[in-house]
């Protein structure tokens, strides 16, 4: 089964349900990093490119740490030899912050982040703050109204555009 890019992210999200004593029920989450990417890292004349061209939003390279992108050193053992070696890997904290800019794909309206507050998981306690983006819409005519989302709600307005 093919996961759209949200639910890639919000699959890294395990889910262990808990039985506190005396009762009740706890859910907690893990967090893993994972090699299937929600847009793909291509490299062009030696300038990383995001292959995202399907969002609305052109969200380029510079973006790939907020996106949770990360170049990570991975091994792999076969017959008792363990190789290092590193690859892309997708993690599922988003972090779009304040002045962030995207252009859009498909209509007049771009979009710049005024305040932010990046995803954060507690592991102790094993809860997931979604974070917060506000934006605001800009047309062609000038600035627009301002809205207030998650950070995971935003990206999935830089990918549907609605």
């Amino acid at each position: 089964m093919q996961l759209n890019e949200i639910e890639q992210l919000r699959h890294q999200w395990q889910s262990v349900r808990k039985t506190k004593a005396g009762g009740g029920a706890v859910i907690r989450f893990s967090l893993r990093r994972k090699k299937e990417l929600i847009a793909d890292i291509a490299y062009t004349n030696n300038q990383g490119n995001i292959n995202n061209s399907h969002w609305a939003y052109r969200v380029p390279f510079a973006f790939h740490d907020a996106l949770d992108i990360r170049l990570s050193k991975l091994q792999k053992t076969e017959n008792k030899n363990t190789r290092y070696y590193s690859a892309w890997t997708q993690g599922c904290l988003l972090s779009f912050s304040k002045g962030d800019f995207f252009e859009s794909n498909q209509s007049a309206f771009n979009l710049q982040i005024s305040t932010a507050k990046p995803m954060t998981w507690d592991s102790n306690s094993g809860i997931m703050d979604e974070g917060e983006v506000t934006y605001q819409l800009f047309t062609t005519k000038g600035t627009g109204k301002f809205f207030t989302v998650s950070q995971i709600e935003f990206l999935q307005l830089l990918i549907n555009g609605d």
